[in-house]
């Protein structure tokens, strides 16, 4: 897909965030890791650079996965690596197998509550979640995952002005130098999402531990 090198390059300046997210996070390695809703993996592959194990690739968007293989192919990763073309359906995975779960931005699209409880179900006890999430609700997000026996050992919050100049101003610069900007309407809706309202950019990553 033809606009998804501006989307990664850009994607990168955010990578500090969640290299801080992996570095709180005390685990025993390797690790049997899951990326979900993985897109075409940028945060998989800073994943795989900071623990060791295998990784569980899963989103609906085939090219994204064939991109996401190819760079871990480049790496000569490709065995640390099973991509699996689903949606985030509660039996794609048996229950309490995975050590650490990553999830950028996909309960903004599944639901909170629902996405966690399918993501819980995954976690095995004593396990860790990576989630980044739209800043919307904070405190009954962090009752409601100790209501199911997690506890918070990390937050970040990403405010709007993080977001322009790490990201969107990267988006802004790429677009202007390329031939045809309408080929990039992702892109150009997510600028345009900034300019009228630069709050819906506001982010937080929560590492989230599954008590034993």
């Amino acid at each position: 897909m033809a606009h998804k090198p501006i989307k990664d390059l850009c994607r990168q300046g955010l990578l500090p965030y969640l290299h801080c997210a992996l570095d709180s996070i005390d685990a025993a390695e390797p690790l049997h890791m899951l990326d979900a809703g993985c897109g075409s993996g940028i945060p998989t592959m800073a994943l795989a650079g900071r623990f060791s194990g295998h990784i569980h690739a899963l989103d609906p968007d085939a090219d994204a996965l064939e991109n996401l293989r190819q760079s871990f192919a480049k790496k000569d990763w490709q065995h640390r690596l099973t991509t699996h073309l689903k949606t985030l359906e509660a039996n794609a995975f048996p229950p309490a197998v995975f050590d650490l779960i990553l999830a950028e931005g996909l309960l903004n699209v599944t639901g909170f509550a629902f996405g966690f409880e399918i993501l819980s179900h995954w976690l095995k006890p004593g396990g860790t979640c990576i989630l980044h999430d739209e800043l919307k609700d904070h405190e009954e997000k962090v009752k409601f995952m100790e209501s199911m026996n997690y506890t918070v050992v990390y937050t970040n919050i990403l405010n709007e002005h993080i977001w322009w100049d790490d990201y969107c101003s990267c988006l802004e610069q790429q677009l202007k130098h390329t031939s045809n900007p309408g080929l990039y309407p992702d892109e150009l809706h997510e600028l345009q999402l900034y300019r009228q309202n630069p709050a819906l950019f506001r982010s937080l990553y929560y590492v989230v531990r599954k008590n034993i």
